[in-house]
């Protein structure tokens, strides 16, 4: 198949499709996977991955090892129930492609909400719902992007990894357990929201505490405290 065979075949494929990418990203918005609630959406992926034919590697990151290494973010909850999930499609030996995204949102109330945030509603040309930016879009166009290539028979000479990993909001340790099991790429695409511009930078993050003292005073004797919030 030649270069512009190929792309009409991908371009094709992703319109006739294209019902089925929008429904998909609806229902990964409908699992309420707020941090530390990733099980079932990461069932529910793995499920779909396998069906497309992809190796599939499902562990729960370990929560001691991850304690050892430099990059590690304390946290008060551990990874049981909580897994990651790898599909990996191999190549012919290409060069190989690695996207990540994350599964897990923050909670959303949903008296905040003008439309419910676990529905994915669809107002005009916008989809409605937590997690729909940031971002399960972005899964949701890894995993479609990847499906529409196989159903259009193309397949990629080099491997392609999709990973889904749990515990972005609080620490990145679902992606640094992917580290430590070995996966490695010759490029790498993280699909968080980007306003379709490449971002070849990281903002960064530190992680720190910061303690302010006061000083306790009876109710009677208020004038002598020294309030924590205010000096904050």
């Amino acid at each position: 198949m030649v270069k512009e065979e190929m792309k009409k075949a991908i371009l094709d494929t992703i319109d006739q499709g294209r019902e089925e990418i929008v429904a998909f990203l609806q229902e990964l918005i409908s699992f309420p996977s707020v941090t530390g609630e990733e099980k079932w959406i990461q069932e529910f992926i793995a499920s779909r991955l396998s069906e497309m034919g992809l190796e599939i590697d499902v562990w729960e990151p370990d929560w001691e090892q991850l304690k050892k290494h430099p990059g590690y973010v304390q946290v008060d909850q551990g990874y049981e129930g909580r897994p990651n999930v790898v599909g990996v499609l191999k190549g012919r030996g290409g060069r190989s492609l690695l996207l990540n995204g994350h599964v897990d949102v923050i909670p959303a109330n949903p008296s905040a909400w003008k439309h419910d945030p676990w529905r994915g509603e669809i107002v005009g040309d916008r989809l409605y719902g937590r997690g729909a930016s940031d971002m399960k879009s972005g899964l949701a166009a890894m995993t479609m992007a990847l499906d529409c290539l196989l159903k259009a028979g193309i397949r990629p000479k080099g491997d392609i990894i999709l990973e889904y990993v749990v515990d972005e909001e609080r620490s990145g340790h679902g992606t640094l357990a992917c580290v430590l099991k070995g996966y490695r790429a010759d490029a790498g695409i993280c699909c968080e929201s980007s306003d379709l511009n490449i971002q070849p930078a990281c903002i960064g993050r530190i992680w720190f505490e910061i303690i302010v003292k006061g000083k306790p005073a009876g109710i009677a004797r208020r004038w002598e405290g020294v309030d924590a919030i205010e000096k904050g």
